[in-house]
């Protein structure tokens, strides 16, 4: 079962650097080098294939994130049935678990905003009408939900920090 769990933590590092490292790499590397005029021509049509293609790995490394993080959970720190009594949540890990899960459901839920309904509405927008209003509106309201998601992100993983090293 050991093996398990260190394949689990192996797992979860991994995806949550895939994840993290891929919007920071989009942020910080992709996006302010497609601002350089001589990218105008390929700017949105590869701004959106790599959207949509770090999409799909995206949420299948939350995907490993969410069920790993479980199982080590349950592996390490809490057993199933005093996951739900109180002593566990009013414990100094049990808040900070708590705190983790939710970080992690508020970052499901943007991601999912930005994933689902904004990001691609925005690319429709952008599409049609480059410099409407609700283009810019919407690009503007992706940048911004992409950013909260990566804050998420970032934090959900200092807390797993603070969860194997403590305070």
């Amino acid at each position: 079962m050991r093996m398990f769990y260190l394949i689990s933590v192996f797992l979860h590092i991994l995806a949550a650097a895939l994840w993290v490292g891929g919007m920071l790499f989009l942020a910080v590397v992709l996006v302010p080098a497609l601002r350089d005029g001589e990218f105008d021509p390929v700017r949105r049509p590869l701004l959106e294939r790599t959207a949509m293609r770090f999409r799909l790995v995206g949420w299948v490394a939350l995907a490993v994130v969410v069920f790993t993080g479980l199982f080590n959970l349950f592996y390490r720190w809490v057993p199933w049935e005093v996951f739900w009594g109180a002593r566990w949540w009013n414990s100094p890990l049990g808040r900070t678990v708590g705190y983790k899960l939710l970080v992690v459901a508020l970052m499901l839920l943007v991601s999912a905003a930005h994933d689902l309904w904004i990001g691609p509405r925005a690319i429709r927008l952008w599409r049609l009408d480059p410099e409407g209003s609700s283009a810019v509106r919407y690009r503007f309201l992706a940048r911004w939900l992409g950013r909260v998601t990566l804050f998420l992100g970032l934090l959900a993983m200092m807390l797993g920090v603070i969860l194997v090293r403590g305070l």
